[in-house]
C-alpha cells in the first residue's frame, strides 16, 4: 500500500506542476521620438506671435536742456519663451539661438536681449547664456537644453527681457518707427 500510495503522489506532483509552469509572452516596443519645439507667448494672454512690443526714443518731460537724451523705453509686456525638447540619445544638448531676420536697428543703437532661467515645466531646460546683443547673426539665449519642457502657463518658460541703448550719440536720427523682427530657434548645438 506504502508503494500504491508514493506512486500517485509523485504522479499528482508531477502532473500538477506541469500546469504550473505554463506560460505566455509577447513583445512591446516603445519609440521615444526626439522632439524640438518652442512658442515665444505674451504673459496677459498666452497669445503666441505675432508679439509686439513699442520703444520710443526721445526726450523725457524732465529732461534739461544740454542733458544726454533719454530713452523712453515704453512697457514692453512679458515675452516667455516656451519649449519642449526630447534630445537623441547620441545627440548634443540643443541651444535657442535669438537673431534679427527682418529690419535694421537704427544707427547709434544697439538692443539686447536676457533670458531668465525658465519656470515651470520640468526636466533639462537648460542654462542663460547672458545678456546678448541681437543682430542678424543668432546669439546663444539658452543652452545645454535637454530633454524637459517648460509648461504652458501665460508665466511659464524663459522670460525674454529687452533693452535697448545709444551706442554712438552722433549716429541718432529722427526717424519714424522701425520694425525688427526677432526669430528664436530651438535646434542642436
Amino acid at each position: 500500500m506504502k508503494k500504491l500510495t508514493l506512486t500517485i503522489v509523485t504522479f499528482l506532483g508531477l502532473f500538477g506542476g506541469a500546469m504550473a509552469q505554463s506560460t505566455a509572452t509577447h513583445q512591446v516596443d516603445i519609440t521615444i521620438n526626439s522632439v524640438a519645439m518652442i512658442r515665444a507667448v505674451n504673459e496677459t494672454s498666452a497669445t503666441v506671435n505675432p508679439l509686439t512690443f513699442n520703444v520710443g526714443y526721445g526726450m523725457s518731460n524732465s529732461l534739461t536742456a544740454g542733458e544726454e537724451p533719454i530713452i523712453d523705453q515704453s512697457p514692453w509686456g512679458k515675452l516667455f519663451l516656451q519649449y519642449t525638447s526630447i534630445k537623441a540619445s547620441t545627440g548634443t544638448p540643443r541651444t535657442i539661438k535669438a537673431a534679427l531676420t527682418t529690419g535694421t536697428i537704427p544707427a547709434g543703437l544697439s538692443l539686447k536681449a536676457t533670458a531668465a532661467t525658465p519656470t515651470g515645466g520640468s526636466g533639462d531646460v537648460g542654462l542663460t547664456n547672458n545678456i546678448q546683443t541681437l543682430s542678424a547673426t543668432a546669439a546663444t539665449m539658452i543652452k545645454n537644453i535637454g530633454s524637459g519642457y517648460t509648461g504652458i502657463a501665460t508665466t511659464n518658460g524663459a522670460e525674454i527681457t529687452y533693452s535697448s541703448t545709444i551706442t554712438t550719440m552722433a549716429s541718432l536720427k529722427a526717424t519714424a518707427s522701425t520694425a525688427l523682427t526677432v526669430t528664436y530657434t530651438l535646434s542642436n548645438e
